[in-house]
């Protein structure tokens, strides 16, 4: 009995640790090449998208410059090495009213998931000299 309810405890617990790991912040780096312009946007490893086994991300696929937000979360854009820029939506964005999509003088930018969002958000960023780059961002209800 007591093997059933520790069994029990800890698939609870790993549940819990799961479903934690599914809802974090997330910190996009904006990596620029030597003239300045967006190389690539690279997630965090430790991103909200499940893997499904066999290196993709559930969410992404093996789209390179996809991240997976969460509702309620925020997602970080942050410039290396540090230089202004500026997101636009195509169509909706998955960010409360009033979030300002313009980064601040370090190259970072901050905007809050609304608890409505869902699916698949593509959006440019714009560096200025250089050609807009377009991402995407999958939000999901986890």
């Amino acid at each position: 009995m007591k093997t059933i309810l520790l069994i029990i405890v800890l698939a609870g617990l790993l549940l819990s640790v799961d479903t934690l790991a599914a809802k974090k912040d997330q910190t996009l780096t904006i990596t620029l090449n030597a003239q300045g312009c967006i190389e690539a946007i690279v997630p965090p490893t430790d991103d909200n998208c499940k893997s499904n086994g066999n290196d993709n991300r559930a969410g992404c696929g093996n789209e390179k410059d996809c991240a997976c937000g969460a509702r309620d979360k925020h997602i970080i854009w942050q410039t290396e090495p540090k230089k202004a820029y500026s997101i636009r939506f195509y169509e909706q964005s998955p960010f409360q009213p009033g979030c300002r999509l313009r980064a601040n003088q370090n190259g970072k930018l901050r905007c809050l998931i609304t608890a409505e969002a869902d699916g698949n958000y593509d959006y440019a960023v714009t560096v200025e000299g250089c050609d807009e780059y377009d991402p995407r961002i999958v939000v999901r209800a986890n």
